[in-house]
């Protein structure tokens, strides 16, 4: 549904993805001859079907904060070109986001223009280090032109938005060993 969907499904279900390092996407509906519904997750070639527990699903909206201290618009192009390498950083300092890719022990680093900042009341720069995989899938998805990236702290995910749409993807950071 475009307001998305909650559900509850096997921990079976889940183990095919528990080593996948792309996006795994989701999506509810149901199955012919069945009367409840039934889950599907995707990624590549391979899919995985089965029901959904008729149960409470936990709360996840909470993950995402209504008053996020830093909400910026930016070209989901020039973000998407940027997303290279296993892992990103993303600092955004004043009026740009800069992007630093690192893979196999090689450093790149690429500054973005912000389109607008929507509300930045965080304390300095604010840095995240995120798989670069998740964000290039997601904004593979998102069909605007501006994306609103949104964070409230390093060690919590971050929230890409498509302007205009009804697309959210939150992205959980890296987690960093020390």
């Amino acid at each position: 549904a475009t307001s998305g969907f909650t559900g509850k499904v096997p921990g079976a279900l889940l183990k095919a993805w528990a080593k996948a390092d792309t996006a795994v996407f989701v999506e509810a509906g149901t199955c012919e001859g069945e009367s409840g519904p039934w889950v599907e997750l995707r990624s590549g070639m391979r899919t995985v079907i089965g029901p959904m527990a008729d149960t409470e699903f936990p709360q996840w909206r909470k993950l995402i904060p209504e008053d996020p201290p830093v909400q910026v618009a930016l070209p989901r192009a020039d973000l998407l070109k940027a997303a290279t390498g296993d892992e990103i950083t993303l600092t955004i300092d004043g009026d740009t986001l800069t992007v630093t890719s690192e893979s196999d022990g090689v450093t790149t680093e690429q500054a973005i223009k912000l389109y607008q900042t929507v509300r930045n009341t965080y304390e300095g720069p604010f840095t995240v280090s995120i798989r670069s995989g998740y964000v290039a899938d997601c904004l593979k998805q998102v069909t605007t032109g501006l994306v609103l990236l949104s964070g409230t702290a390093p060690d919590k995910p971050v929230v890409f938005q498509s302007v205009g749409e009804a697309q959210t993807h939150l992205i959980m950071p890296v987690r960093k060993a020390g």
